[in-house]
């Protein structure tokens, strides 16, 4: 049996948007190496994650924690989006991220408009 180094990938996401919730479900879906954690920030989890990090609990933001370390917003889409092989990443990645932050922020500020999800799944909590 290989022994394998691998990081510890957590993604908090607002499981309160009907938004979020349809693509943390279709991302939970092509994660086939269960790589990723996800979990709902407004969990007991993610309270202690975000003070073990000295995350600001307000931050309007997908969150991608990888060890101690954690990316936001553009960043963290792109980690993902990495991690899970898509290869729209590399378009992703050219874009400044000063303007990548700009289109995430616009979604992030309207994404309420695609309507609250009352769904809990328990399929993408592991």
């Amino acid at each position: 049996m290989e022994n394998k180094i691998t990081k510890k990938v957590i993604v908090l996401y607002d499981s309160e948007c009907g938004f979020c919730n349809k693509i943390a479900l279709y991302l939970k879906e092509k994660d086939t190496d269960n790589s990723i954690v996800w979990e709902e920030r407004n969990s007991k989890v993610s309270s202690k994650l975000f003070k073990n990090h000295s995350i600001n609990k307000e931050e309007d933001s997908i969150i991608v924690m990888i060890n101690k370390d954690y990316l936001i917003k553009s960043d963290a889409v792109i980690y993902i989006l990495k991690l899970l092989k898509f290869k729209t990443y590399y378009l992703l990645k050219i874009i400044p991220k000063k303007i990548r932050d700009i289109v995430y922020d616009s979604i992030a500020k309207n994404r309420y408009l695609f309507g609250k999800c009352n769904l809990k799944n328990d399929n993408l909590i592991k």
